[in-house]
């Protein structure tokens, strides 16, 4: 008897809702010219999000396309539609707001921001017959999505909150104080209830968390997570329950290299925050480490 077949917590959405959003991207990526790639410092696309936001991410995408095709992948993107994409892709940072802290990416606001190659004076003419014109470099997309193209380098995509990320672009918008400011990935979450969803041992803990992964060429990246308690004094408390889940995690790994993880893992206790940090991983088994989280592993 085979056993039953089972889809990881973003999976069990994607399968459609992707579709849509791939579809900008990719007619994007069939008009993109020999412009240069803009170049760092690149504008603060993050700030321009939503404020309403609970996970929030920006990826520098030149020079880590292989860390964006791994985690691309593991959220069920084909390898062939993705490498173009990157490549005409130099930062991009998307959000989205949760709803009773879960994620519905079908129905609920995501959000993004790409800064690249994007010809918007063609754009139109292969987004395909789902998307109609709604004003100049404007479109209304299926499932509710809009897409405006205020520029030949940026495309600002939103399901309910165009307006907003337009408006933030030009007048500077959200500064999101826990998303780290100097990373090649950056994410935060500030959703409890998605927190303890993620992070059973933070549930009830822990109301914010960010992850910064930062390049080390030759040797992978280098990994900081910091967990902020609802209450400071908390922070002291959540260390020793935080060394335990690790403990669980790496130990019962089937991989060496998961296991030799805990002895190089430091965790210490800040004024504000807990602090998780680990020294340069491989690729390989970075994104080991993302695919046994439930936004991609594998539930029944």
């Amino acid at each position: 008897m085979k056993a039953p077949k089972t889809t990881s917590l973003f999976a069990r959405h994607r399968r459609d809702a992707k579709q849509p959003l791939l579809s900008v991207f990719l007619a994007a990526w069939l008009l993109a010219s020999c412009r240069t790639m803009p170049q760092a410092p690149y504008p603060p696309l993050s700030d321009w999000l939503p404020p309403e936001s609970s996970l929030i991410l920006r990826f520098t995408v030149s020079g880590n396309q292989e860390l964006a095709g791994a985690l691309l992948t593991l959220l069920g993107f084909s390898p062939e539609n993705i490498e173009p994409v990157l490549e005409r892709t130099a930062q991009f940072a998307a959000s989205m707001e949760t709803v009773d802290g879960g994620i519905n990416v079908s129905t609920m606001p995501v959000h993004a921001v790409a800064l690249g190659l994007w010809p918007r004076g063609v754009l139109g003419g292969v987004l395909g017959r789902d998307w109609k014109r709604s004003a100049a470099y404007e479109w209304q997309g299926p499932e509710g999505l809009s897409l405006a193209a205020p520029s030949n380098e940026i495309i600002l995509l939103s399901r309910g909150r165009l307006s907003t990320l337009a408006a933030n672009r030009n007048e500077g918008g959200q500064s999101w104080d826990k998303l780290p400011p100097q990373a090649d990935f950056a994410l935060l979450m500030d959703d409890a209830r998605l927190i303890g969803g993620m992070f059973p041992p933070a549930a009830g803990l822990v109301n914010a968390l960010s992850l910064a992964l930062n390049k080390v060429e030759g040797e992978g990246y280098k990994i900081i997570l910091n967990f902020y308690p609802s209450n400071p004094e908390l922070a002291g408390a959540f260390v020793p329950a935080l060394r335990l889940a690790l403990a669980a995690r790496f130990g019962s790994s089937k991989l060496e290299e998961e296991k030799a993880l805990l002895k190089k893992v430091k965790i210490e206790a800040a004024e504000d925050r807990v602090i998780l940090s680990l020294p340069p991983v491989s690729l390989a088994l970075l994104t080991s480490l993302a695919g046994g989280l439930p936004l991609f592993a594998e539930q029944p």
